[in-house]
């Protein structure tokens, strides 16, 4: 085995076992960190995304569930001569993340910007029902 082959190996063995240490070894690759939150208006779930193309990325809703795929282009140069530290995970990622409420996907919105992924989607139906109480004023009763 020659000394390029070597490093190559060497390369190989370092990525695998930074990846295992980062959970994305395995069939889904790596998971991208989120923010799941609500508004008045229905479910926000942010997912930092940098160095993923937009194009490369997957989004659908069935029921109350968010299905996100994609993956990111190894960043290291196959020409790098000495490997010092990794810890940018690459290839596919995969979230599936159970919804807090009843979404309306047929209108949810997507936006990018700055690596980060913003999924808007817009509850169902009203969450917290408006109370609609007659209050009397006056001096009272007929």
């Amino acid at each position: 085995m020659g000394r390029d082959e070597r490093r190559r190996q060497a390369y190989r063995i370092t990525e695998t076992i930074i990846r295992a240490g980062q959970g994305g070894a395995g069939p889904g690759g790596w998971k991208p960190n989120i923010d799941v939150y609500e508004t008045d208006n229905g479910v926000v779930v942010a997912l930092d995304l940098a160095g993923v193309a937009p194009e490369s990325i997957d989004i659908s809703v069935t029921g109350r569930r968010l299905h996100v795929s994609g993956s990111r282009a190894p960043l290291v140069h196959r020409g790098a001569r000495r490997i010092h530290h990794l810890e940018i995970p690459h290839g596919p990622f995969e979230l599936v993340l159970d919804l807090p409420a009843p979404v309306n996907s047929s209108v949810a919105d997507a936006g990018w910007a700055h690596g980060l992924l913003e999924i808007v989607l817009p509850f169902a139906q009203p969450v917290r029902p408006a109370i609609n109480a007659g209050i009397k004023t006056g001096g009272g009763s007929t």
